[in-house]
């Protein structure tokens, strides 16, 4: 499964469901995954990101859409800036999420006319006050402009890999959650041994099972 993987922080809750942020990476961000969805947009500088284990070359334009199931880390060869949006599967239209789940990696370059529309409509977003309920809606209507104006740019790469089996776990627990899996269930939907999974998870994303799911859960009950 190689590297450890982190899981990150959601930082996101019943009122704040979206999250914009504008981040300058100066040091390398390790491998993380995390239990929410996130958009994040290059404009400046350039390096490399690897997502699922796939290597892509970041530099401006460079999309790339995560669901709870990906794994990315990125290098740093020249100073990257860039827009990162997170935010839940309920804030914004299924519909739209159904387009974007397709096999593979969701990534792509925007082209230069686009970058400028988009990079606006997020701006916009990053200045709505998310203390009023009529800008949290606004704030989500844009988010969907911005997935359906990127979405075939970011569907253009798609690579069929096996997902490997820490994903496939990964989904299942976020599909299930609710109906609290014991972890022999999710040993066993990925025909794994049970002690051998439990000390794989625990291993690679830095907590044990059933801290995980209680994390899920709180998030959740938030």
């Amino acid at each position: 499964m190689g590297n450890k993987i982190r899981l990150v922080d959601n930082k996101l809750n019943a009122t704040q469901t979206i999250l914009v942020e504008k981040k300058r990476l100066k040091k390398p961000c390790s491998m993380h995954c995390h239990d929410f969805y996130e958009l994040e947009l290059t404009v400046e500088g350039r390096g490399t990101t690897i997502l699922n284990g796939n290597r892509y070359d970041m530099a401006c334009g460079l999309a790339t859409f995560l669901s709870p199931e990906d794994f990315h880390e990125h290098r740093i060869d020249e100073e990257l800036c860039l827009y990162n949006i997170q935010f839940t599967p309920d804030s914004i239209d299924s519909e739209i999420l159904d387009r974007l789940s397709v096999p593979g990696d969701k990534i792509g370059s925007i082209e230069p006319h686009e970058l400028s529309r988009v990079v606006s409509l997020i701006e916009i977003m990053a200045n709505c006050d998310t203390a009023s309920e009529t800008q949290r809606k606004c704030q989500a209507k844009l988010l969907e402009a911005i997935l359906l104006l990127i979405s075939d740019s970011l569907t253009g790469e798609k690579r069929h890999h096996c997902s490997p089996p820490l994903q496939k776990a990964l989904v299942y627990i976020h599909a299930h959650f609710k109906e609290n899996p014991p972890l022999a269930q999710i040993a066993g939907v990925l025909y794994l041994n049970e002690r051998y999974f439990c000390t794989a998870f625990g291993r690679h994303v830095g907590m044990s099972y059933k801290a995980y799911l209680r994390h899920i859960k709180l998030g959740y009950a938030a």
